[in-house]
């Protein structure tokens, strides 16, 4: 066993602690595998009524440059698929989207209690990439005129943020290292 200074071991221990593969099975337990949105008013006067449902895929992380005090950083990807019925004067419009969401976590130390804490920055419209799909002219129209993609965007962001939120996901983001230690040591 190779001993090295405490700031090598804290580096490395911050490098297993908060893996890639943690930071995606933690961040897709949490954001869930189902999304129910509206009916949410679009369009000029919120004339029409929007209705969404999708599935939430498997989150991706990937390593973002750190910052200069060497805090550990990741961009953290979530894809959602979502199947929308957009009613206009008592006609159905159907169409599907594709989202990545995009989140900004930093992985830090505290102390009392020494922990970890993975911040997570709240997510922006412009965190979002969408791909908003339609068949028919009246559709694409109605998908223009409506701002169906700013409004997928909006809340997206809302349900992401309302899923951060909730007390399961804070306590998700600070482990207790002492208390993990302390078993060790009893044992």
């Amino acid at each position: 066993m190779k001993t090295v200074s405490y700031q090598d071991f804290g580096a490395a221990f911050i490098d297993e602690a908060v893996s890639l593969a943690r930071i995606e099975q933690a961040v897709t337990s949490v954001a869930g595998d189902r999304i129910d949105v509206g009916p949410i008013g679009v369009g000029p006067g919120d004339a029409a009524s929007v209705v969404a449902k999708g599935t939430v895929g498997a989150a991706t992380a990937r390593a973002a440059s750190p910052e200069p005090d060497g805090t550990r950083r990741f961009v953290v990807s979530i894809p959602v698929e979502l199947h929308l019925s957009v009613k206009v004067a008592g006609t159905l419009h159907k169409f599907e989207a594709s989202v990545l969401a995009h989140l900004h976590l930093a992985a830090r130390t505290a102390r009392d209690p020494l922990a970890l804490v993975i911040d997570i920055t709240p997510p922006q419209v412009f965190d979002m990439e969408v791909t908003v799909r339609s068949t028919g002219m009246a559709a694409k129209v109605l998908g223009r005129l409506g701002n169906v993609d700013g409004k997928i965007r909006k809340e997206v962001v809302g349900f992401i943020t309302e899923r951060l939120n909730a007390p399961d996901a804070k306590a998700a983001t600070v482990i207790d290292i002492a208390t993990h230690i302390e078993a060790v040591w009893k044992s």
